[in-house]
């Protein structure tokens, strides 16, 4: 009979077995390794520490003690219901407060205990320079965060942000009432370079005491503590102006704000009173530099050149009766072919030069003037066509005895209240006419006192 022996086990199996034990234990320890490293990545990010480390790197970002409202976390984005830094000691950054923040992770570097923000994003922003201009910050956070100095105990987490967008933002500066300006309502984004920041934003309004507000259409600023250096920046002012910005604001003590503006096409109604927004309209172009020291009661100074377009003087009690003297209509409404000078503003005090106003083929007025309290100070070269002086005895003879540019030319001195100055005008034109008709004594007298005297009545009634 045949009896087989036996076969060995195939040793094949045996050896899938233990590979197959061996891949299961990885997969166990991974599945293991990752419920605890997202466990510990949890407690990580959950956690106080990491928040009270955030908050040192905000501080020491913002140099300014700063601190968040809790940090909610849904995967690897963060939020948080607010942000607030003060700083009431310092010169620059006095406060500041956010609201709705998130931000999003890169996890990559989370392992390191470090935070790399790509993106975060702040719904609401506002910020003061100056503890004055800290008055008028109105958003209120919904808690009180607690607020950690710069280097305050522990080291801050490593943090980096790629890009900090706001959807509005308010800044504020000045101290007193005649240096406070803001940017309102604006939309920025920061991104930062080492520990300064770059910012481009657009929209809103900018307000600056003693200037009228005007639209932001876009601008580029840099951030480097103490100063914030405007690169560029572009604003509307009605509906065809244009100003272009560019200087610096240093917030430190005191501070001080160096702007360069060139305007083109600016209504000139919004820098005038009222009651000479009615006698004059236009629009102008200027180019000029604005100096203030801020965080006193020092008022701006302006300084620069400036010409006007298509400018209308009217409405004018002397012109109007000018109008009626000479019998010439175009002084009623007084239209300017040129309108422009040199000035220089400190309030209360304007000083201008090369001042050259022409109605071309009517007049033309070239001088120097300043206005100080109310009270003005000028002197002038005052041309007139012989046209419109034909119609006064003696102007041409006794007044204006030169002659010039295809006009005849006198000085003129104004002084005094400047609803109301006196001038030395008047009389000599008067004066004028007076020797002028005593000339002409050897005419009948039916033909020369009531004439004359009318006549000498109007001059006498001019201004």
């Amino acid at each position: 009979m045949f009896n087989p022996s036996p076969s060995p086990p195939p040793r094949k199996s045996s050896r899938w077995r233990r590979r197959a034990i061996t891949a299961a234990a990885f997969i166990a320890l991974a599945i293991w390794g990752y419920v605890a490293a997202r466990k510990a990545i949890g407690d990580y990010l959950g956690g106080q520490d990491l928040l009270y480390r955030i908050s040192l790197a905000t501080a020491e970002t913002l140099r300014a003690p700063s601190g968040y409202l809790p940090i909610r976390w849904r995967g690897f984005s963060a939020f948080s219901d607010g942000l607030l830094a003060q700083n009431k000691s310092g010169n620059s950054l006095t406060e500041l407060r956010a609201l709705n923040l998130n931000a999003h992770l890169n996890a990559s570097k989370l392992w390191k205990r470090k935070v790399f923000v790509e993106r975060a994003e702040v719904q609401r922003l506002q910020a003061a320079f100056g503890q004055d201009a800290a008055k008028l910050l109105v958003d209120e956070l919904p808690g009180a965060p607690r607020l950690y100095a710069p280097n305050e105990g522990g080291a801050p987490v490593p943090m980096d942000v790629g890009e900090l967008a706001v959807d509005k933002a308010d800044l504020f500066w000045g101290k007193a009432r005649e240096s406070n300006g803001a940017f309102r309502e604006i939309t920025a984004s920061f991104w930062p370079d080492r520990k300064n920041l770059v910012v481009f934003g657009y929209g809103g309004r900018l307000q600056q005491h003693g200037f009228p507000e005007t639209k932001v259409s876009a601008f580029q600023l840099y951030y480097e503590q103490p100063t914030i250096r405007i690169d560029s920046g572009t604003l509307t002012l009605g509906e065809r102006g244009q100003i272009v910005v560019n200087g610096t604001l240093q917030f430190t003590k005191p501070g001080a704000m160096d702007l360069g503006l060139h305007c083109q096409h600016c209504p000139s109604g919004p820098f005038l009173s009222e009651e000479t927004r009615s006698k004059f309209e236009g629009s102008f172009n200027s180019d000029l530099r604005v100096k203030q020291e801020l965080g006193s009661d020092k008022a701006a100074t302006a300084e620069g050149e400036i010409s006007a377009e298509d400018g209308l003087l009217q409405n004018v009690s002397a012109l109007e009766k000018v109008a009626d003297l000479t019998g010439e209509e175009r002084f009623r409404k007084l239209k300017f072919n040129q309108l422009s000078a040199k000035f220089r503003w400190t309030a209360p005090e304007l000083s201008v030069a090369d001042f050259v106003a022409e109605s071309k083929g009517l007049l033309r007025v070239e001088g120097d003037f300043r206005i100080k309290n109310e009270t003005i100070y000028g002197s002038f070269q005052l041309g007139v066509s012989a046209e419109a002086l034909k119609s006064i005895p003696g102007a041409r003879e006794e007044v204006f005895e030169k002659e010039r540019d295809g006009y005849y030319w006198t000085r003129v001195k104004i002084e005094g209240p400047i609803k109301n100055p006196r001038e030395n005008l008047k009389e000599r034109l008067v004066a004028g006419a007076k020797r002028y008709y005593e000339k002409k004594l050897i005419a009948p007298l039916q033909f020369i006192l009531r004439p004359g005297r009318e006549i000498i009545e109007k001059l006498e009634g001019l201004f």
